[in-house]
């Protein structure tokens, strides 16, 4: 891969240092050839990096070698999305996620924060309970009590700190997602804690010591523990049991569509109509054996054809509504400015309709829901770095150049959208030795394979058609694709915009296209 400094660092700095090769490796090192947003060493052989501002120059940073720092693009990119240098922690623990092979729940991070959660003193009284955790610290708070028609709930709220925390393995089925640790952590940035996670307590050992099991709330406690914080207040429940805890979690799930316990990760976007069949559903074959492909085979025929376009539907609109997903800042009425709109609709069926399989599945239980996070998550990655490529400034001053404006104007045709989704679903097939017309994106790739993923997108992108002159027949072929909305593939496949181009970048054949490129 290679390193990346922009023209206006360089021409910011003395004169005896704008050489890129020795500024590259003053920078390397300095910095150990470590990326200072996540701390994970840059691989020379496979990611690009790039000079960085580690004073940012609104803040009255300074361009000088002592203000540069290393970072993967990525990191930098994602970074910069955020609009602010708080985003680091969330950086760092993004790629501790990337780096695991498996999906985890609670304890999974206990590694990263240095966590090693030890049983507590827990004495309750008639009106009080007291806690004596871990860190030798002690509370005496107040017990609430609540009447149903199920019975007594005693619960207090208490500041827990870290090591006092385990996670409920019995009770807690949720693996952990970084969009929704990344949504709580940007709200705590601003925002108080609206509710707090929920514990119970185990049963006490021969040593009268308990554990603090949380069984719902894990999101929002790693986001607490990103922000620094070493405490975080929780609900803890005094006598609930297991399958209390567990009835309570799916009641607060079936009122919070956004956090679906199903593993129809999309259930949530779904009608209440067939939200309610899924959920009738579910509870005849069991959790562990619901697959989409089962569902509307249980339906009626007649509702089959209905409910595969709700499905197809909530697939689209759950990836859409993904704070994670980029592209979706740029659908107008949006808050933010920027050089091109683009319209939900054209959104939905130029671009992540082509990407998304949309056809049921037959995997079952937690097999669909890892399969669909697996494509959720790579489609995401892969279209958050086509969107900072070719609808971001590429420059360290965050402005678009004239040239960036025009290419920017000219992807955004929804005709050029819908083929560059189409080519970035080839891509992949490629890369991952998939074969036929709708497969799935929800490989796990190797780093060697994402690096020919990213860099076939950079391709695509840096493609001179989206800036040159329309000069020629085939440039004016494509032209008249985007002011038609008609016949694209024909057009871009007659200046070499093609798989075989994305694969290795060759144009050569057509040079004469771009003589006078802008």
């Amino acid at each position: 891969m290679s390193f990346k400094v922009s023209r206006k660092i360089l021409s910011q700095l003395p004169a005896e240092e704008r050489d890129v090769d020795a500024l590259e490796a003053r920078l390397w090192s300095k910095t150990g050839g470590v990326c200072y947003l996540c701390e994970y060493k840059i691989n020379k052989a496979a990611e690009d990096y790039e000079a960085d501002h580690d004073k940012p120059e609104a803040d009255g940073g300074e361009t000088t070698v002592e203000n540069l720092n290393l970072a993967h693009v990525s990191c930098n990119r994602m970074k910069r999305a955020a609009k602010s240098r708080h985003i680091r922690p969330f950086i760092k623990f993004t790629r501790f996620l990337a780096d695991l092979e498996a999906r985890i729940k609670y304890d999974g991070a206990f590694s990263f924060f240095g966590i090693s959660p030890k049983s507590a003193v827990v004495n309750i009284g008639a009106s009080e309970a007291s806690f004596e955790f871990p860190d030798k610290s002690k509370r005496t708070v107040q017990i609430m009590r609540e009447d149903n028609e199920a019975g007594t709930f005693s619960y207090v709220y208490v500041d827990v700190p870290r090591d006092a925390i385990f996670n409920d393995e019995e009770c807690q089925p949720r693996v952990i997602k970084r969009e929704q640790v990344g949504a709580i952590y940007g709200d705590l940035r601003r925002n108080p804690l609206h509710e707090p996670p929920s514990v119970r307590l185990s049963d006490v050992d021969a040593k009268g010591m308990t554990k603090l099991l949380m069984f719902d709330g894990q999101h929002k406690t790693i986001a607490n523990w990103l922000m620094g914080r070493d405490r975080v207040v929780a609900k803890v429940y005094l006598d609930l049991s297991p399958e209390a805890a567990i009835e309570l979690v799916n009641s607060i799930q079936a009122k919070i569509k956004k956090l679906p316990l199903s593993p129809f990760e999309m259930a949530s976007k779904l009608s209440e109509e067939w939200e309610d069949k899924l959920s009738v559903y579910e509870k005849t074959v069991g959790e562990g054996g619901a697959s989409e492909a089962g569902f509307i085979e249980w339906l009626p025929s007649d509702d089959r054809a209905r409910a595969k376009q709700a499905f197809k539907a909530a697939l689209i609109q759950r990836l859409l509504g993904d704070p994670d997903l980029r592209l979706s800042q740029y659908a107008k009425g949006g808050t933010a400015a920027h050089v091109v709109e683009l319209t939900e609709t054209v959104i939905r069926s130029k671009v992540l309709e082509k990407l998304l399989h949309t056809e049921p599945q037959e995997a079952a239980g937690e097999e669909l829901a890892a399969l669909r996070d697996m494509e959720a998550s790579n489609i995401t990655r892969v279209l958050n770095h086509f969107t900072d490529a070719a609808f971001e400034p590429q420059g360290d001053d965050g402005q678009m150049s004239d040239v960036e404006r025009e290419r920017a104007r000219r992807i955004a045709y929804q005709s050029a959208l819908a083929y560059v989704a189409s080519l970035i679903r080839d891509l992949w097939g490629n890369v991952a030795m998939k074969s036929g017309s709708r497969f799935m994106l929800a490989d796990e790739l190797t780093e060697d394979q994402w690096k020919r993923v990213l860099e076939g997108i950079d391709r695509l992108v840096a493609h001179p058609v989206w800036t040159a002159e329309f000069e020629s027949p085939e440039m004016q072929a494509v032209k008249v694709s985007w002011e038609k909305n008609q016949n694209a593939q024909a057009a871009f496949e007659g200046v070499a915009l093609d798989l075989p181009y994305l694969i290795v970048g060759e144009t050569s054949g057509f040079k004469k296209l771009w003589s006078s490129s802008k």
